[in-house]
């Protein structure tokens, strides 16, 4: 459980990642910053705005597509005691929770 926990979680923190990195390249493309792209610096006079508008397109469309793909672990919410069992406080959860999360933090293997 815990294995499939932290794929999930890890998963879900290189999409987001990879989400903001789309944002921020179709940001900077169209507004001809093309410092994330060094081939491109050698080409930006001959870059038409026509064809940024294309890469921006795309781009945009990549980044809506990522997030229909990977809808249910994007919006998964994960909580806190399930990535930190041993440091979350008891108090701080749900009171049905409370009794179990006290059960597995003083669980002691023989």
């Amino acid at each position: 459980m815990a294995r499939a926990t932290d794929n999930a979680v890890s998963m879900k923190e290189v999409l987001t990642a990879f989400l903001e990195k789309l944002k921020l390249y179709w940001s900077n493309i169209g507004c001809c910053e093309f410092m994330q792209f060094p081939f491109l610096t050698t080409v930006d006079i001959e870059l038409q705005d026509d064809n940024r508008f294309v890469y921006v397109e795309h781009l945009k469309h990549s980044y809506s597509d990522v997030q229909v793909w990977f809808s249910d672990l994007l919006d998964m919410n994960i909580l806190v005691w399930v990535v930190d069992l041993f440091g979350m406080n008891v108090v701080d959860i749900d009171i049905t929770l409370q009794e179990c999360l006290i059960k597995l933090q003083s669980y002691v293997k023989a």
